[in-house]
């Protein structure tokens, strides 16, 4: 059985690169371009494996930029309420989030312009074998 990844990020072009990148490498992939969208796969019966999240997604604010703490915080809260254990990836471009990203368990940080799209798919598939 595949394992299933959801995606939430905003620029679509980049959310289409990610879902089809996965989806060649054999996960079952879910992509939405906001974090409501996202609230109702988290709501579902079945869990996923890794969940992706871009930056400017985060409800009240402009991006992930605005409020850090609390805006993760919030996710990872409305991810438990969900019932889901799975690892969460942020890929955004702003580098500090990375030392954000580390002071929650189960959160980890991607930087598009460092690492990429190979950099992210090697994440994915390093937790999702964790987690199996």
């Amino acid at each position: 059985m595949s394992k299933r990844i959801l995606i939430c990020k905003d620029r679509e072009a980049t959310r289409n690169e990610i879902t089809l990148m996965l989806g060649r490498a054999g996960y079952h992939v879910f992509s939405v371009p906001t974090f409501s969208q996202a609230q109702e796969h988290l709501s579902g019966e079945k869990p996923f494996d890794a969940i992706i999240l871009g930056g400017n997604l985060l409800p009240g604010t402009s991006g992930i930029h605005n409020g850090i703490p609390d805006a993760l915080e919030w996710i990872c809260v409305k991810a438990s309420q969900a019932n889901q254990e799975a690892p969460i990836i942020f890929y955004t471009g702003y580098p500090w989030a990375k030392g954000v990203a580390r002071t929650y368990e189960g959160l980890h940080f991607v930087q598009p312009n460092v690492g990429g799209l190979d950099e992210l798919k090697a994440k994915v598939m390093e937790l999702t074998r964790i987690a199996a």
